[in-house]
């Protein structure tokens, strides 16, 4: 078959064309497609086609160019339904936007009453796709831009919000993605209270992982008194904020929110409860007991990775790193998940940064060094210099440990010269939006 040319045809001519132009016939179309004769002669003279589902199978066949088929659906009468099937499958697509952009102009053409519900289908569509992010991205703005020019002011708050949903799977740009997501809190009233609920579960969670507990408690209650049912986001958001509390060491009230997740009605929050409980013997310095009551949740939890991590806090802080490398033997047990969310990604950085300190605790630098170079890039892209900063921040922390345990105490000059290094190169990690205290805890 030679250079297809552009056509202006209709969809039952072009679907002909194609057909002679490879040389099959109705039948041996029918055969490869699934789709009847009867059906195949009746779109080729001008039918209406009930569905994309018997369309994409043709149009894979016969090697029809996307934009062939927008141009020839844009000049036969069909149903919005394909023109949003064509949508959704190009938004998978890691091809150039502006047919998608077609589509979508296309669909919003005709001002009905139905004009607002195709819009918003749209907007899901681009918020639910798996393609290209920064494709994905511009599709969103573009549909922003139009609800603005509409005046309508629920759908631009439903744009922003499904943009910072799209936005926010980068995880590479998790500070400036949480300042987008704060941005849209302007627009909060204008959502309907389900998305309200979503958009404050998920700045809760992206505060958390960035470590901004007061952000993360403001959400979550914000959450809980938009919430009136007892929904699985208001479960979590309680346990985010008595998370918060805890790692701001105000302990009392992390401990009250705790007892509020006893009395919710989801069971899979039991190993989350013992996890906290665990961590609260742990902060009492009942080490031992913390120790006991983490690997009863090894033993029951499916997802693991949050208390191995816990476990190699507490290894390394008593600096037993034969429990740790112990510990570490196992990691084809809890390394199979599905790290798709922030918190789970957040863990993952975690484990690999402890891992590394594990490594740097039995003297294989090297790939102590790898080891935080994976954890801290996984939430920034490192430059050269960061990982230099990276090596020099690394050495003098082992360096302090040396002195510490030289038997030198806090105020010696060496020790205090060490710390002040170790400071300068926290607040150059800080100033660069590097993981914040990925590495800092001994």
């Amino acid at each position: 078959m030679g250079v297809v040319k552009p056509r202006n045809e209709t969809l039952g001519e072009l679907i002909r064309s194609y057909r002679h132009e490879w040389n099959i016939s109705q039948q041996e179309l029918a055969n490869r497609t699934g789709v009847t004769k009867k059906r195949i002669s009746f779109l080729e003279y001008g039918g209406a086609p009930r569905d994309y589902a018997i369309l994409q199978p043709i149009f894979s066949i016969l090697h029809i160019p996307a934009h062939e088929v927008v141009s020839a659906l844009a000049a036969t009468k069909i149903q919005s339904e394909i023109w949003f099937c064509l949508l959704q499958q190009l938004v998978l697509s890691e091809d150039d936007i502006s047919l998608a952009r077609e589509v979508m102009v296309h669909l919003m053409a005709s001002q009905d009453e139905n004009s607002k519900v195709r819009f918003g289908k749209i907007l899901s569509i681009v918020q639910q796709g798996s393609g290209n992010l920064e494709s994905r991205l511009e599709l969103m703005d573009d549909a922003i831009i139009y609800a603005q020019r509409q005046g309508w002011q629920t759908y631009v708050a439903k744009g922003l919000f499904y943009r910072y949903l799209v936005e926010r799977d980068d995880f590479s740009k998790m500070e400036e993605t949480y300042h987008s997501g704060k941005q849209v809190l302007a627009y909060a009233e204008d959502l309907t209270c389900e998305d309200r609920v979503i958009l404050y579960y998920k700045l809760s969670v992206h505060a958390y992982t960035l470590r901004k507990y007061n952000d993360s408690i403001e959400f979550g209650k914000l959450l809980l008194t938009c919430d009136k049912t007892e929904s699985t986001y208001k479960a979590y958001s309680i346990l985010l904020i008595s998370s918060s509390y805890y790692y701001k060491s105000q302990f009392e009230l992390a401990e009250k929110y705790l007892n509020r997740i006893r009395l919710t009605r989801f069971p899979f929050l039991k190993d989350h409860v013992t996890l906290m409980q665990a961590k609260f013997h742990e902060q009492r310095g009942e080490t031992e007991s913390a120790i006991y009551h983490l690997q009863l949740c090894m033993e029951s939890s499916t997802y693991k990775l949050n208390i191995v991590n816990s476990l190699l806090h507490i290894y390394l802080q008593q600096r037993d790193i034969d429990a740790a490398q112990h510990l570490l033997q196992g990691e084809s047990d809890y390394l199979e998940e599905d790290f798709s969310n922030p918190m789970k990604i957040n863990e993952l950085a975690n484990y690999y940064i402890n891992k590394g300190k594990v490594m740097s605790g039995i003297n294989r630098q090297k790939e102590a060094i790898d080891y935080f170079k994976k954890g801290i890039s996984m939430f920034t892209r490192l430059t050269e210099t960061d990982e230099a900063l990276l090596r020099q921040l690394e050495q003098t922390r082992l360096n302090m440990i040396s002195a510490v345990t030289d038997g030198r105490n806090l105020t010696d000059a060496t020790v205090v010269r060490l710390s002040q290094e170790l400071d300068g190169y926290i607040v150059e990690f800080q100033k660069k939006s590097i993981l914040k205290r990925a590495v800092l805890t001994t």
